[in-house]
């Protein structure tokens, strides 16, 4: 369907008017052949490009699909400039020929560069086994008998070995020279001399590539790309932007510059058929999110994290980035990936590897605060697979609702019961701590900071003891202690004053024992049997 789709197309175009667009724009429907590329070119919306046969960038240019334009390529060889090497596998075969049947000679096979001691190569011509190590080529005895050598590779993959030329030469007769192209083998591939792309494709409208090879270059699809039986050699990634597409069937990739053939930007789409990919370490496509942001409204908030990215990774103890001083300014965000290798690999959230094997980032978000409140947190499992997350974890809102003494009247230096009580409308318990003062001085209660566990929408009331050492009318004022993490705001309640009732203390009469201490020590031998109970059961 789609092939009959594209010759539609290419028979709609043939009995429109052909332009021969100049080089750097292009306005009309225009058809190229065999065509040098000597500047960067534009194809404006509303036009069509169809490109057939030859495609030679002469120099690093790029051509852009602008939105609503249309670039065709129908059976197309697109290079660049460059060089080309050979790359090896780990285990490979590469076969030379030669033109001289008889005698011996000698053939030198020269690489992109030196060969690290650790890579451990072994080269085997015939029965002769040769080790290469600290140079950038070796030359070997050889039997040229045979119409073709074949020599056999084999060593560590932890560089990447390139062959640049071969030479070989008879003991009597003329040396033969061979580029890479001229070569062959199996566990080989022809890339591209440099590590940079030698043209680019930029598209923002529509892609269409059916039967091309492409050497050398790079596509990135801000638009709609869609690539069919086409050979991508040292041309990927295909780079799919946020909101790009790309289809792509019957497809081979080699040599890819980085370690996927397809990278995917955050919600690009794509759509993978019967494609042979890199393989081996370089992955079929990869999406990766251009950030990885936790957004905290606490800078106190500390984030665990684990079974990020594509090795899994685990963090501990991430925080805001806070600078400046005496009151430093924090940022309100945790980096989630890093930085470096790393960094990039942890922003990779769903992928195929060089097997075919499908891949999903399952990942869990700790996010806690300790505070003299208690422990406030939320777990987030999976973590979506966004730029940015938002983490509100749950928090109490306390209020104290009221202040009330047991009688309107006491007695000096003895104590009257006082019912504190509160109530959280938050969506977490809260383990309140409360002080209390008699005009500007701390009163005299017991306990001295009541503690109580408010539960989350409901009510809680804490009991003390409270005495006076001077006659006359007093007020009991008491206020939450909020945690320092949050001090200065309401986010758990505010420390406003709720006040009793006045109190008329009277002086004490003669004789009247002062039960404050008593009831003082009752009160600690009460709560010491209480934790003795509590850690039996436990």
């Amino acid at each position: 369907m789609r092939a009959i789709l594209i010759s539609a197309l290419l028979l709609t175009l043939s009995v429109l008017p052909l332009v021969s667009g100049a080089d750097g724009e292009i306005s009309e429907n225009t058809v190229w052949t065999d065509k040098t590329v000597t500047e960067d070119t534009t194809i404006k919306s509303g036009s069509t490009l169809t490109i057939e046969e030859n495609l030679t960038f002469n120099g690093t240019y790029t051509v852009t699909v602008e939105q609503g334009a249309t670039l065709i390529f129908n059976h197309v060889n697109v290079n660049g400039l460059d060089e080309k090497h050979m790359k090896l596998s780990a285990t490979s075969t590469l076969l030379v020929p030669s033109e001289n049947t008889e005698g011996t000679g000698s053939v030198t096979i020269r690489f992109h560069q030196s060969i690290y001691y650790s890579v451990d190569m072994n080269v085997t011509v015939g029965s002769n086994s040769y080790e290469v190590v600290n140079t950038s080529e070796i030359s070997m005895d050889v039997d040229l008998s045979e119409s073709e050598l074949e020599v056999d590779f084999l060593f560590n993959p932890f560089q990447e070995i390139r062959i640049v030329e071969v030479v070989v030469e008879p003991d009597i007769g003329g040396a033969e020279f061979f580029t890479p192209s001229e070569l062959d083998g199996s566990g080989t591939s022809i890339v591209s001399a440099s590590d940079d792309a030698q043209w680019h494709i930029v598209n923002y409208g529509d892609l269409s590539m059916s039967g091309s090879n492409l050497y050398s270059g790079a596509i990135t699809c801000y638009g709609t790309c869609e690539i069919m039986d086409s050979n991508l050699t040292s041309s990927s990634p295909v780079e799919v932007m946020n909101n790009g597409s790309l289809d792509v069937r019957d497809t081979t990739f080699t040599g890819s510059r980085t370690w996927e053939d397809v990278l995917i930007h955050d919600k690009g789409e794509i759509t993978w058929t019967d494609n042979v990919g890199t393989g081996g370490d370089v992955d079929h496509w990869v999406r990766m999110l251009s950030s990885r942001e936790v957004i905290v409204s606490n800078p106190n908030l500390i984030i665990d994290s684990q079974g990020i990215g594509y090795y899994s990774k685990a963090n501990t103890g991430d925080r805001v980035d806070c600078k400046g001083s005496p009151v430093p300014i924090c940022d309100g965000i945790v980096d989630l990936a890093g930085v470096g290798f790393e960094g990039r690999t942890n922003q990779m959230v769903e992928w195929v590897n060089g097997e075919g094997v499908y891949g999903i980032e399952q990942a869990t978000i700790y996010a806690y605060m300790d505070t003299i409140w208690g422990n406030f947190s939320q777990t987030i499992s999976p973590v979506p697979h966004e730029n940015q997350i938002t983490i509100e974890i749950p928090l109490p809102l306390v209020a104290i609702t009221a202040v009330e003494p047991a009688e309107k009247d006491s007695v000096v230096d003895t104590s009257l019961g006082v019912q504190i009580k509160l109530e959280n409308t938050g969506t977490a318990d809260a383990s309140a701590r409360i002080q209390c003062f008699v005009g500007d001085e701390d009163a005299y209660i017991l306990p001295s900071t009541p503690t109580v566990v408010v539960p989350a929408g409901g009510e809680a009331m804490v009991p003390v003891n409270w005495r006076m050492a001077v006659e006359g009318e007093s007020v009991l004022s008491c206020s939450l202690i909020i945690p320092p993490e949050y001090e200065g705001t309401t986010t758990l309640g505010t420390t406003d004053l709720v006040s009793a009732s006045q109190v008329e203390w009277e002086p004490r009469e003669e004789g009247t024992p002062n039960l404050f201490f008593p009831i003082l020590i009752a009160l600690i031998i009460g709560i010491a049997g209480a934790a003795v109970v509590a850690k039996n059961r436990s």
